[in-house]
C-alpha cells in the first residue's frame, strides 16, 4: 500500500511473505508428517491426525517396517489392502506410542515423551514450547488421580 516518510508516494510490493500465507499451515504439517514418518510413526487409519508407532518390550519398533524394495516414502501397511493389519501388542510388554496433532498443538502419549521432544528439537530443529505435562487442551482440564490421567470440561 501507499507508504509514509521517505517512501511517501511509493508502493511497495511484497515479494515473499514468511507468515500468514494460506498454505503456511499445510506446509508446516507436511514437514511435520515427514518427520514423524522418519521417526517411525504412522497415521492412524481412522484418525489421520493421530500418529502411532508400536514397540516390542525391548523398545524396538514393530511397525511400520520399511520394505527395502520400495522407496523411502512407501511403508508396508499404509494404503495397501494386501499388507497385514496393525500389530496388536500382546501381553508381553509391547506397547504403542501416540502423538495427536491439532493445528500446531501436540499431545504425546509415550513412555519417554521428553525423548521425543528432544529429538524434535535437536535433530529436526522444531521450536517447541509448553512441553510440560498436560494440564489444559482444547477447552478441557487434565489431571492425575491415582496415577490415571483424567479429563474434565472447563
Amino acid at each position: 500500500g501507499p507508504e509514509r516518510g521517505k517512501l511517501e508516494g511509493h508502493v511497495l510490493v511484497i515479494v515473499k511473505a514468511l507468515y500468514g500465507l494460506k498454505s503456511s499451515g499445510l506446509r508446516w504439517y507436511e514437514r511435520f508428517a515427514d518427520v514423524l514418518r522418519d521417526m517411525g510413526f504412522s497415521p492412524c487409519p481412522a484418525e489421520p491426525e493421530i500418529w502411532m508407532r508400536a514397540h516390542r518390550a525391548d523398545g524396538s519398533i514393530i511397525w511400520p517396517v520399511k520394505n527395502k524394495s520400495q522407496n523411502d516414502a512407501t511403508r508396508v501397511g499404509i494404503g495397501s489392502s494386501t499388507t497385514s493389519k496393525y500389530p496388536v501388542p500382546a501381553n508381553d510388554g509391547s506397547y504403542y506410542e501416540y502423538i495427536a496433532t491439532y493445528v500446531d498443538d501436540l499431545t504425546i502419549a509415550a513412555k519417554d515423551p521428553v525423548g521425543i521432544c528432544d529429538t524434535l528439537k535437536s535433530k529436526y530443529k522444531f521450536k517447541l514450547k509448553g512441553t510440560d505435562p498436560l494440564n489444559f487442551l482444547l477447552g478441557c482440564d487434565y489431571f492425575y488421580e491415582d496415577g490415571i490421567l483424567c479429563q474434565a470440561p472447563k
